[in-house]
């Protein structure tokens, strides 16, 4: 949108309750950053927001970050309950000295990418 261009036509319409589900669905499987940058997008057509395609991937990917951050913990708490249970002190040390610079990247992954996304909102 040129500088100097005010968004002053508002545009109403109506839903039923699962076309409102659908758009709730499609809105956050998107990745916007809102409502209105959504339906923006869909109503003017592609190429007028490159942004949406790097919501949508940024989104996935934080998303898929996440898991592995879950899975990352799951492990942790595994391996902390068998370090209780009499596990090999060698054997213990070297799985959480793996496992940390992973937690590490992936919590450093998914700042960038929620950076990127507040960025993208803009």
């Amino acid at each position: 949108m040129p500088r100097g261009d005010a968004r002053n036509i508002q545009i109403r319409f109506n839903l039923t309750e699962a076309e409102a589900l659908k758009l709730k669905a499609n809105l956050e499987e998107s990745g916007a950053p809102s409502r209105t940058a959504f339906l923006r997008a869909v109503a003017l057509g592609p190429g007028w927001n490159t942004k949406l395609p790097a919501w949508r991937e940024l989104a996935f990917l934080r998303s898929e970050l996440k898991r592995q951050g879950e899975n990352l913990n799951q492990i942790a708490r595994v391996l902390n309950q068998a370090k209780k249970g009499g596990i090999d002190p060698a054997l213990f040390f070297e799985i959480r000295d793996q496992i940390i610079p992973i937690y590490n990247e992936n919590t450093s992954l998914s700042a960038a990418i929620k950076d990127q996304l507040d960025r993208l909102k803009k």
